[in-house]
């Protein structure tokens, strides 16, 4: 065969790999797709939660003003909601 039908022959099935583990990993995660705009801006809200202060001392870290969730010292996110403290 010719170079130009072994590039294309190659193109071919590397775009149907790529297809593949494309489907692969979307059916990994659940099938989840990406949520409409309505749903994007509901899942936005604010979450109304009481601070979990058991895990750690009263006075040390910080209060996520987003999520209520208490961060330790020293951390510029926080570990529930990732928004910036």
């Amino acid at each position: 065969m010719s170079t130009w039908v072994w590039l294309a022959v190659y193109l071919v099935g590397f775009a149907l790999v790529q297809v593949l583990l494309y489907r692969y990993l979307r059916d990994s995660r659940g099938g989840q797709t990406a949520p409409r705009a309505s749903e994007a801006e509901s899942a936005r809200a604010p979450v109304e939660r009481a601070p979990d202060h058991s895990a750690t001392d009263e006075g040390q870290g910080i209060d996520c003003r987003s999520c209520g969730a208490h961060n330790a010292a020293g951390y510029s996110y926080c570990r529930e909601c990732a928004s910036q403290l």
